[in-house]
């Protein structure tokens, strides 16, 4: 997996690798639900959610790379 292409309108996800491949997902409403903010997180619950995707990418990242 080298890129993510989220929609904002639909619940559909764009997956594509390193050898020019596209995967396009649909996910599932349970997933489209927002959240909770953790209580010491200042900021929007979309933020929220940005950040805690960009520490799964990070975490994803480093196994791909290793």
């Amino acid at each position: 997996m080298t890129n993510l292409q989220f929609n904002k309108k639909d619940p559909i996800l764009l997956v594509g690798d390193c050898h020019g491949g596209v995967t396009l997902v649909k996910l599932s409403p349970n997933l489209t639900i927002g959240g909770k903010v953790a209580p010491n997180f200042e900021g929007t619950v979309e933020e929220y959610e940005e950040d805690k995707m960009e520490k799964l990418l990070n975490v994803v990242g480093k196994f791909e790379n290793g």
